[in-house]
């Protein structure tokens, strides 16, 4: 909570700052430049899955069992992208886990979500889900495991279905 009380009042007083944190392994403190998971936007967020697609498709080439264990997680990190898309572009960041208000001036801007938005988190989100870990499969599916390409594509999905958003209440808030 700190954190986002930090960064809101960066941006609020137009201030420039840079991410550093220290996080602990064994004894001795790491720094980083990069912010943790929780505290990324969503375009943040799609350049860390991206980073690890990469990754992940040179484990399909070698290891299918690595590879597998690694979309898995890669799923379960994009379904935790949608769900801040949701927050922070389709309400518009009008409402924020563990921020100290809502931002009622930007509520006229939720005008435009359309059925489609709506079905597009839905399918993303379900999309994800069927490949995390924590929900048993059953054994006569035998649907197979996707592919680096179909990982792509959720991620791309995802992409575009922000930048489609954004692209529309651009031109909104310039009239």
């Amino acid at each position: 909570m700190f954190l986002r009380y930090l960064l809101d009042e960066s941006e609020k007083q137009d201030v420039p700052y840079q991410h550093q944190r220290v996080r602990r392994e064994a004894e001795a403190g790491i720094i980083s430049s990069d912010l943790p998971w929780v505290a990324m936007r969503v375009k943040d967020r799609l350049g860390v899955l991206r980073a690890r697609l990469q990754t992940a498709e040179k484990l399909f080439r070698s290891d299918r069992d690595a590879y597998e264990r690694a979309a898995r997680e890669i799923y379960g990190l994009l379904r935790e992208a949608w769900e801040k898309a949701v927050e922070e572009v389709l309400v518009n960041d009008v409402v924020e886990r563990f921020r100290r208000s809502i931002e009622t001036k930007r509520v006229r801007y939720l005008a435009d979500i359309t059925k489609e938005d709506c079905d597009a988190v839905e399918f993303g989100m379900t999309h994800c889900s069927r490949w995390i870990r924590g929900h048993d499969e059953s054994a006569a599916d035998g649907t197979p495991f996707p592919k680096p390409a179909d990982l792509s594509k959720a991620i791309q999905d995802l992409d575009d279905w922000v930048q489609r958003i954004r692209k529309r209440r651009e031109g909104k808030k310039t009239t």
